[in-house]
Parts: structure tokens; C-alpha cells; sequence
């Protein structure tokens, strides 16, 4: 889209004679009861996101401890934050708590990923369906690529493959 584009709504609001935009119901203020998410963004960052009913008078405090309980960081942030982001050790599980001032409010586990290329190095592959479900497959897209390199498969030190145009 060239910048002298615009986007434009699909539908435009529903309007009367007065002027009046009818934009559908309001929507909700935040959750009933309220929510704490933690969510492990690398290997060395671990986020975590609140919404909750009160706010605290004292600010929020998010820490971050080891499986044996040791504390490794801690954010001391502001009344109206609602997220936070610590650093961590790479390949660390453990737990992140969220305190409103000297109140406990939530306990969550996380987990951070090694820092380095996975050590997994198997292939399994997978084809959907005509019915939607996944079946097994020996190839990358099932039977596709012994089609295209013909008998054989590409590794067989056969000639390049073609695809019909």
C-alpha cells in the first residue's frame, strides 16, 4: 500500500439524523477479579502483565526467584504500572511473585530456554488432512517431494527437479 493510501473500516457506524454514532456496547473497564500473566519473551527476559482491581498506595514489586527460592531480580515499580520485564539467567526455572506493596498477590512459574541452538535435531513432519486432522508424514509436505525430485528423492544423486509449470 503506497502512503498516499489510506485504510479505510469495513463498515462505517451506524448514524442517525442527530448526529449520534452508535459504536455498540461499552467496552469492560478490565477483568472481573483481575489478571497476572508471565510470559518468557528469550532466554534472558521473562514479562509479566497485570490487571487488577486496586491499585497499590506503595507501588508494585516483581521478583524473580531460582528454584531454591534465591532471589535473582527484583523491580520495584510505580502504582499504575501494569507490566514488568526482568532479566533472568538463561536455562532457569523458577517462579516470578508479584507483590502490591507488602501484600503477596500472585505466584507464577516460568521456565527460559537454554541460550544456545536446541540440541533436538529430529524431524517430524506432518500433512493436514481433507478432514482437517494431522496425519503422519515420512517427508516434508507428505508425498510432495517425492513427486517433484522423482525416484529416488533428491538425494539419490539424480538429476534437479523439475516442477511442471
Amino acid at each position: 500500500m503506497s502512503s498516499g493510501e489510506r485504510i479505510r473500516d469495513a463498515a462505517p457506524p451506524v448514524t442517525s439524523d442527530e448526529g449520534f454514532v452508535d459504536w455498540g456496547p461499552a467496552l469492560p473497564g478490565g477483568y472481573v477479579g483481575g489478571r497476572v500473566r508471565v510470559m518468557t519473551a528469550s532466554p534472558r527476559l521473562v514479562r509479566a502483565a497485570w490487571e487488577l482491581a486496586r491499585d497499590p498506595e506503595e507501588g508494585w514489586t516483581v521478583r524473580a526467584e531460582g528454584a531454591r527460592g534465591e532471589e535473582l531480580a527484583r523491580a520495584e515499580l510505580p502504582p499504575h504500572a501494569r507490566e514488568a520485564w526482568v532479566r533472568v539467567p538463561p536455562a532457569t526455572r523458577g517462579r516470578l511473585a508479584l507483590h502490591a506493596g507488602a501484600d503477596r498477590v500472585a505466584i507464577l512459574p516460568f521456565e527460559t530456554p537454554a541460550d544456545a541452538p536446541s540440541e533436538d535435531r529430529s524431524e517430524r513432519w506432518a500433512s493436514v488432512g481433507p478432514d482437517g486432522r494431522l496425519q503422519v508424514a515420512s517427508t516434508p509436505a507428505g508425498r510432495a517431494v517425492e513427486r517433484l525430485a522423482g525416484p529416488g528423492g533428491p538425494s539419490s544423486g539424480g538429476s534437479r527437479a523439475e516442477v511442471p509449470a
